[in-house]
């Protein structure tokens, strides 16, 4: 796939336009394909400095993350639309505001050379750091249990992109993995007990 390493500038603008996606989408299924095709963004960014083996396996881990997070709203049988649970207001021209600010403050902190990586190309880190501001501007839009999940693995994809590139062992591949599935897997336990506190407030209600 030597066509993929010759790109790897379209993933890494691409994951600044899905963090913005991501920061306006109420959307619950929507904002696990964003986030599902996000870990295939970051990826293909991949391939441009480690092996076709070790993007892959952080991809899988990142399908299996979404695929578990999708499952867990799907039991629970929530509502497909997030209520909104607001850190602080937050309507969609704030949301489109602050996505513009995230990619601006990535592509200052670039070109400031505020993070230096020597050999590492500076689209690797131009993609990592939309995913960074992206993951950190999730956090702080809703107190919603599935959007803290969707912020912290896609933090943790764009510590992933700059982190792989500079230690490609298997060793660091797998724990990194298993973060991802952990981070997954603890968040859908969250959501789980969330959704079984309101079916009981709603019991005892009625």
């Amino acid at each position: 796939m030597p066509w993929l390493q010759d790109w790897i500038h379209i993933p890494a603008y691409a994951l600044g336009v899905i963090g913005i996606l991501l920061l306006l989408s109420n959307d619950r299924i929507w904002l696990l394909i964003l986030l599902t095709a996000q870990y295939f963004l970051s990826a293909w960014l991949m391939l441009g400095s480690v092996q076709p083996v070790t993007s892959g396996a952080i991809l899988l881990a990142g399908v299996l993350s979404a695929l578990m997070l999708f499952l867990t709203v799907r039991s629970v049988r929530i509502q497909r639309y997030e209520p909104y649970e607001l850190a602080f207001p937050s309507n969609v021209l704030f949301r489109v505001a602050v996505g513009v600010l995230g990619i601006l403050a990535s592509i200052g902190a670039l070109r400031a050379e505020i993070v230096q990586l020597a050999g590492l190309d500076s689209m690797f880190i131009l993609g990592a750091l939309f995913a960074l501001f992206s993951g950190f501007m999730q956090l702080g839009v809703t107190r919603s249990p599935l959007r803290v999940a969707v912020g912290l693995l896609t933090m943790l994809s764009g510590f992933s992109i700059v982190y792989v590139a500079i230690e490609p062992s298997l060793a660091v591949v797998a724990l990194l993995a298993l973060v991802h599935l952990g981070i997954a897997l603890t968040c859908s336990y969250v959501l789980l007990q969330v959704a079984g506190s309101s079916a009981e407030t709603l019991e005892d209600k009625a």
